[in-house]
């Protein structure tokens, strides 16, 4: 039985409730029941994996799930949003992969998911019901030591979503797309208290992917000084360059404080992209490794003149 939960300023409330069999009928599979229920994000879900298949040396995993969320649009520079919508999702999903170290994922997932957006208030979003099958290919390196606040190692991140008509059929009025993520971070501490955390992302989708799955930015995680999801297109880039402190307090829990350096770009598609014109904002923040999990205050800026204070308690869920 596990129980989680956050608080924070875009998101509200969140909390999750998992029960789970890691060892069902003896055979080494794992079998977990998850529920989230918050003020804007509610669903249930529902996992199981194998370690081996049979006498193989692949890995199995599938799921099956519901969400929904509450999300707003905004545009560019302004900080009151422009529009409101409420995103159900029903879906499901199998992968497969060889077995490797515990700290490196190699699979191939078929993902089939039901969207339903429908709108509250304003516009900037695509209402309607999208029915979309595709084939991921998907690739995890994670060395680092803990979380939160590692001091350590490196994260590694790139899946490729493909899904076509032949995947699609007369299920979906969308037509082939493909998106690509990477992404890639190091944790680099010295003098025993300071730690480097330099980081780099991108995403690029074609014209034809739905606006459900386009790439979307939040902000103290991504970019200081702008709301959650903010950022929303088919093509971005991302780097972030993170200065960590421990400080020497004799408390039974770590305190940090740092600054952070964001440079970005979001756009439709790469033909809008361009790159001598990218964004900047920076911050600071204090963060709180606690029993319960982490607490966290930050402030921050954008180059447009957005700025905001954040706060969060509890891990990401």
């Amino acid at each position: 039985l596990g129980i989680a939960a956050r608080i924070d300023g875009e998101r509200r409330a969140r909390s999750v409730l998992e029960i789970s069999d890691e060892d069902l009928f003896g055979i080494g599979a794992k079998f977990a029941l998850q529920s989230l229920y918050g003020a804007q994000d509610r669903g249930l879900r529902s996992m199981f994996s194998l370690e081996r298949i049979f006498k193989t040396y692949l890995t199995f995993d599938a799921e099956a799930f519901f969400s929904r969320r509450q999300n707003f649009v905004y545009r560019p520079g302004e900080d009151d949003s422009a529009g409101e919508y409420i995103e159900k999702r029903i879906g499901a999903s199998i992968g497969s992969g060889p077995l490797g170290e515990r700290l490196y994922i190699l699979n191939v997932e078929v993902k089939l998911d039901r969207f339903d957006i429908a709108g509250v208030a304003g516009d900037g979003f695509a209402p309607g019901i999208s029915i979309i099958n595709r084939l991921t290919f998907r690739s995890i390196l994670d060395t680092r030591d803990q979380l939160p606040f590692p001091s350590k190692g490196r994260y590694v991140h790139f899946f490729y979503d493909l899904s076509s008509k032949l995947f699609n059929q007369q299920l979906s009025k969308n037509v082939s797309f493909f998106r690509t993520f990477f992404a890639i971070e190091s944790y680099n501490a010295f003098a025993k208290r300071h730690t480097l955390n330099p980081r780099f992302s991108m995403g690029t989708a074609d014209l034809t992917t739905p606006f459900v799955m386009h790439f979307r930015l939040n902000g103290y995680e991504h970019v200081f000084g702008l709301r959650d999801q903010e950022l929303v297109g088919r093509h971005f880039i991302l780097g972030n360059f993170t200065y960590r402190y421990k400080l020497p307090a004799s408390l039974p829990f770590s305190i940090f404080a740092g600054i952070r350096y964001d440079i970005w770009g979001m756009w439709e598609n790469t033909e809008k992209a361009v790159y001598s014109e990218l964004n900047n904002a920076y911050g600071a923040f204090i963060g709180l490794d606690t029993f319960f999990g982490a607490i966290e205050l930050a402030y921050g800026k954008a180059n447009s003149g957005q700025e905001r204070f954040y706060f969060t308690i509890g891990q990401k869920l």
